[in-house]
Parts: C-alpha cells; sequence; structure tokens
C-alpha cells in the first residue's frame, strides 16, 4: 500500500475521507494536524508521495497583510513565497513526488474593489505574482507538480462553507473536496503511468453530422456557416490538442471504408488528417470484436482506451464487453462535445517527451513493420532488411523525462516493474557503482525513439541487472538480446566476473519472464545468469551505436 501525506492549514478529515473513499486500496490518504504546514513539510516520516493545499494567506504573513489592507513590501513577500518552496523541495526528498496546489483566494471578496489588480495595492495581483514565483522556484524539482486549484472553484457554484469554517475550520464545500478529489486522483494516475492513452472515435454524428455512406462527404456537417458544423470543428481541434501531447487517436465506424476515408481526405474542413489516426476498423464487423482487434494491431491495453460513440446501443456493447474500457456518455447536444472530452480526468501526465509529440507517427510505422512480416520469405529475412540501429548512451538531461516515463508507465517487459521519481532514479544513477543506460532504436522505417532502459550496478564480483525496460513496440525483433549483451559488455568493463539479473513477478510482466527463458540464459530459480562468452548474446543484424 501507498501512503499519501495530506498537508493542510485547515481540518482536512472530510477531504481525506474523500480521496480514499475515491480510490483503490492500494493508495492511502493520511492527513496532517491542524494547521501545522511547515512542521509536516519537514516530517520525516516514511510516505510514498505527498499533497499540500494551503492558503495564501495562512502560509505567506505579507499576503495576510496586504488583505487586511495593510501595506507590504513585495520583496519581502517574495521571499516568504521562496521559503514556502524550499519547505516543499526539502520533503520532496523524502517521497516520490509531491503535489502542491496553486494559491486561490475568495474571488466574491472586494478588498479595493476596481484596484484588486492595481500593481500596487491590488491582492488579485500580488496573488499572481506569488504563484508565478513559486512555480519557478519549484522548476528544477523533477518530482515536484503544482496543481491549478482554480479550476476546481471555477467548476463549483459554492466553493466556499462559511457555516463548516466557524463550526469545524473546513472553509470548503463537500462540492469543492469532491472536484479536488478527482483532479487529485487524476494526477496521481498521470505520474504513475495510469492515464488513458487512446482515444477511439466513431464517424457519423461523431467526428462530424450526418452519414458519410448516404449523402457523400459533401453532403455531412462540418463548419461552414453552420453552429453544429462549428462545434464538430471544435471538438477536432480539441482533439487535436489531445493528439498533440501524445494521446493518441483511432477509428472504429460501421462505414465503407473507401467513402469514409475520402470524406478524411477531401473535406475542407476537416482538421484531423488521416495522419493523425494510428489506426482504424471501418467495417461493418461488431464494435467491440473491431476494438480488441486494434489494440492488439497497436500493442496497447483496454484499461488505456476510451471509446467515444454518438449511438449508446454501440457504447453499450462496448462498456458491457470490456469494463476496462472508459466509456462515457455523448451528450445529445454537439456544442458539449468538446466539455465532455475536457472534463474527462484521465488523461494527465507528468511529462511530454519528443516521443510523446511522435507516437501516432512511431505508432503507425509499427504497424507498417508487423504488416511488412508477411511479405518476407522468413522472419530472418524481414530483420535482415529491417537495418535496425540502437543508440545507447548513459542517462543525461536530454533523456531523463523519457526514462522517468518508462520507469512508471512500462508493465509487460519490465524486469521489477519498480516505480522511481525522477529525483530516485538520478540519485540511483549517481551512485559509484550504478548506471543508467537508455536505448534509442531507428530501422528503416524511421525512428521509434527511446524504448529501453538497463539500470545496472556492481556488488563485488558480481554484475547485477537491476532494471530490464522495454516498450511493447520494440518486442519481438531482437532488441531485448542485444540490450542483455550491452548490459554484459558494461558490466564486465566494470569488473563483474557474474552478472545476472532476477525476475520479480507481477500480474503484467508475463512477457519478460518469456524474453529470459527464450534467450536461454542459466536459470535458477527466479536469478537468470549471463553465458560466460557474452559475445554469444550479441545479434548480428542489430547496429548497435554505443556512447559509454
Amino acid at each position: 500500500m501507498k501512503d499519501f501525506f495530506v498537508i493542510c492549514d485547515f481540518n482536512s478529515d472530510s477531504f481525506v475521507r474523500m480521496l480514499n473513499s475515491n480510490t483503490n486500496d492500494d493508495y492511502n490518504f493520511i492527513g496532517s494536524e491542524y494547521n501545522q504546514v511547515y512542521q509536516s513539510l519537514s516530517s520525516d516520516q516514511d510516505f510514498h508521495a505527498a499533497i499540500a493545499w494551503t492558503r495564501p494567506e495562512m502560509v505567506i504573513p505579507s499576503f495576510s497583510k496586504a488583505i487586511n489592507l495593510k501595506h507590504i513590501n513585495i520583496e519581502d513577500c517574495m521571499e516568504e513565497v521562496d521559503r514556502f518552496a524550499d519547505s516543499i523541495i526539502k520533503m520532496s526528498k523524502n517521497v516520490s513526488y509531491i503535489f502542491t496546489a496553486s494559491w486561490t483566494y475568495n474571488l466574491e471578496d472586494q478588498i479595493y474593489g476596481m484596484l484588486d489588480w492595481d500593481i500596487d495595492l491590488g491582492f488579485k495581483n500580488i496573488l499572481s505574482r506569488m504563484n508565478l514565483r513559486l512555480v519557478d522556484r519549484l522548476k528544477h524539482s523533477k518530482n515536484i507538480y503544482v496543481i491549478d486549484s482554480g479550476k476546481w472553484f471555477f467548476k463549483v457554484e459554492n466553493p466556499y462553507s462559511p457555516k463548516m469554517w466557524y463550526a469545524a475550520k473546513v472553509p470548503y464545500s463537500n462540492k469543492l473536496f469532491s472536484e479536488s478529489t478527482k483532479d487529485i486522483i487524476s494526477s496521481i494516475k498521470g505520474v504513475e503511468g495510469l492515464s488513458k492513452k487512446l482515444i477511439v472515435l466513431d464517424l457519423d454524428n461523431t467526428l462530424w453530422g450526418g452519414v458519410v455512406g448516404e449523402n457523400g462527404w459533401e453532403g455531412i456537417t462540418l463548419g461552414g456557416h453552420d453552429f453544429k458544423g462549428e462545434a464538430f470543428v471544435d471538438f477536432q481541434r480539441n482533439l487535436k490538442r489531445f493528439s498533440l501531447r501524445g494521446i493518441q487517436l483511432a477509428i472504429i465506424s460501421k462505414n465503407d471504408e473507401s467513402v469514409a476515408l475520402d470524406a478524411i481526405k477531401n473535406h475542407p474542413e476537416m482538421v484531423l488528417n488521416i495522419e493523425d489516426f494510428v489506426g482504424w476498423r471501418i467495417n461493418w464487423n461488431d464494435k467491440a470484436e473491431n476494438l480488441l482487434d486494434l489494440v492488439k494491431e497497436i500493442n496497447i491495453g483496454l484499461d488505456s482506451v476510451v471509446f467515444l460513440d454518438d449511438n449508446p446501443a454501440e457504447r453499450s456493447r462496448v462498456r458491457n464487453a470490456f469494463a476496462e474500457v472508459l466509456v462515457p456518455d455523448l451528450p445529445e447536444d454537439i456544442t458539449l462535445y468538446s466539455s465532455l472530452l475536457n472534463s474527462l480526468d484521465c488523461f494527465n501526465t507528468s511529462s511530454i517527451t519528443e516521443e510523446d509529440k511522435n507516437r501516432t507517427a512511431m505508432y503507425v510505422s509499427q504497424i507498417q513493420r508487423n504488416k511488412s512480416i508477411s511479405v518476407n520469405s522468413s522472419k530472418k529475412e524481414w530483420l535482415q532488411n529491417l537495418d535496425t540501429s540502437l543508440k545507447v548512451e548513459k542517462i543525461n538531461k536530454v533523456n531523463i523525462n523519457r526514462i522517468t516515463q518508462l520507469f512508471n508507465k512500462t508493465n509487460q517487459l519490465n524486469l521489477s516493474t519498480r516505480r522511481l521519481a525522477q529525483s530516485e532514479i538520478l540519485d540511483f544513477a549517481s551512485k559509484k557503482n550504478n548506471e543508467i543506460i537508455s536505448i534509442t532504436l531507428s530501422d528503416s522505417f524511421g525512428q521509434m525513439g527511446l524504448v529501453g532502459i538497463l539500470g545496472i550496478q556492481i556488488d563485488g564480483n558480481n554484475g547485477i541487472i537491476k532494471d530490464f525496460i522495454l516498450s511493447c513496440r520494440a518486442m519481438g525483433r531482437g532488441v531485448e538480446k542485444a540490450m542483455l549483451y550491452t548490459a554484459g559488455v558494461e558490466l564486465k568493463k566494470m569488473g563483474a566476473d557474474v552478472i545476472y539479473a532476477e525476475y520479480i513477478k507481477t500480474e503484467r510482466n508475463g512477457p519478460t519472464l518469456k524474453v529470459l527463458e527464450d534467450i536461454n540464459l542459466i536459470k535458477k530459480n527466479n536469478i537468470f545468469y549471463m553465458p560466460d562468452n557474452i559475445e554469444n548474446l550479441r545479434e548480428n543484424h542489430i547496429e548497435l551505436d554505443s556512447n559509454l
């Protein structure tokens, strides 16, 4: 069980109870003592992560003076913000990660009336500068995340609870706690690699209005001087933004494929291009069967999928077939489609890497690779013709974000599935006898980006492969063996006589065991020993570009 320390300057009992009731048994939220923020941030108790939600008037003395119409020195105020930020940074060294909520103040309060944004007097101006200073101070700490609390207050009609404040020192309503809980849990999932990764879309009356098979692409409702057409265009723009941050798009539609693709390619108001979709199933088959086939092709789990379809019968079919797929009800009003998409608290991510930005092209290339094997006489010949190259290098400022992402998102090909925050990864790599190695893959179809990680260490004369992590899309082409060869060569160079890897079984990393067994390493229980002759593991069809 992972313990989360919830640090608040108010009575957080209701908030903590709501957090615990809206998550699974793997997480346990523990509240701090009332109004003990700085003491709690200095705590040396053992927590997995922490959440800090504070009110600016309680932790920044100068701001408290400002809202009480007292003159303040803005530089003193900024120094107090720095003090608070330094306390957050200090605690971040003892936890995997920490969330801190941005500061808000009751927007209904009129301190100086129309002068509340005045550069010299206005508390809103001061508060804005405080938040910017906080973010700037924390920006170099890779396991600290500032959550925008302002959106919680925006979404709730009556966020404050004066009665509960005077009675029990609870300043906010249950509705606000509910909204904040959803966002925080979504953020946790984002950091721990549990967010959704694929949006599967219907076409007719979902991406455009009308039935393209009946009306042709010229007759569908999309753009133009039509409010519904404009709403469909805005919905597509919103989906486009999601794709640019690494969330994939795919199509499952009951249609004639040639007619539907013709609309996507030729309609002048289409925002999404055919290149924006990682795959599609446009036919008359059962949509649940199509979905299963599609995710197998893309090599992604059903628990990573969001299914959007205007037809309630189709939604019901997919929802009943796959409980792990998120199937929200699309509103009947097309103008609310974008709002519905934005309200789904399941797409959070702790970083956006170059691999994320180029993910659609990478997936399409992978599908092309898989299809190409069928036209070659043998897998061996196919592998030879792929011209696979691996760039091998140590952890650095450029690859650290992607390395952190793989550590926390990869399940199937993962030796231990240990989850490490960026600070923990850097700490491991900084030790004298340890190394973190990245593996970047390219072939004749293009770049696949950083797909693998090796964590290795020396203990006496033993060389230990601590981490062996590989993206699923790189499986089955010899990269696994080439990575073990790379680890063996490097550990030999570091002085190892005996090299081994310990497989730690989890619910989802069974493919790792199969890989290790297929390579014919020496197995003793869950320990796999490398052969004395490391050269036996070399894959001749893979070029190694090592910068170790």
